[in-house]
């Protein structure tokens, strides 16, 4: 595969503090996909979405060392993903979730669990929710 970076470890005269994402390589493993052959996949997808994405082999290397791909590549990675593996592959199973993501399933039932709260604010910040 890749080289994977250590935290902390100087790469082309600056310090990286990214941790290699094991879970994307156990899922490209699982899938039988080599970095050039992800790369491939995730391009081909995009061209047949209409919004063509730049990623070669050594984009996956990167984000096997740790760097996030932004969120609609990321989604056109776990789609990838999903249809090799014929199953479900979640953006955080593949090591791709950011701080702060929140599932759309949860953000629904969050705010059916709010609803009727408004103009309560400090009093009921947790109305709704038990």
């Amino acid at each position: 595969m890749c080289k994977r970076l250590r935290a902390s470890e100087p790469v082309g005269g600056q310090i990286v503090g990214t941790q290699a994402n094991d879970r994307l390589a156990v899922v490209m493993r699982d899938a039988g996909l080599s970095n050039k052959a992800l790369a491939r996949r995730v391009r081909e997808l995009s061209e047949r979405r209409g919004r063509p994405v730049a990623c070669d082999h050594t984009s996956v290397s990167r984000w096997l060392a740790g760097t996030t791909p932004r969120q609609d590549t990321a989604k056109l990675l776990v789609d990838v993903l999903s249809d090799r593996l014929g199953r479900s592959v979640t953006p955080a199973d593949a090591g791709l979730a950011r701080r702060g993501d929140v599932d759309p399933a949860e953000a629904l039932a969050y705010a059916g669990a709010t609803r009727g709260c408004r103009g309560r604010r400090r009093k009921t910040l947790g109305c709704g929710l038990g």
